[in-house]
């Protein structure tokens, strides 16, 4: 028997600080200093945003639990048990 979690609105409150958080500390840089960084630059800090920014939901948002014979089977984003 397997089933999603549920989530509630202050998770959600959590999450979207989270995101907004990680989404302010890596655009300022590019933001106050865009003159003097390159291209190459500008695209690496937009790439690990997303990456930061894809983890938090898939690992918040994907959660799965799976009751097996004898234990409790529980699966989320990047981490598995």
């Amino acid at each position: 028997m397997s089933f999603k979690a549920k989530r509630d609105t202050s998770f959600t409150t959590i999450i979207i600080v989270a995101v907004l958080i990680v989404m302010a500390a890596i655009s300022i840089p590019v933001i106050v200093s865009y003159d003097s960084l390159s291209f190459y630059n500008v695209i690496l800090l937009f790439l690990i945003l997303l990456i930061s920014v894809g983890i938090i939901v898939w690992t918040s948002f994907c959660i799965k639990y799976e009751f097996r014979n004898d234990y409790l089977y529980i699966s989320g984003g990047v981490f598995r048990s």
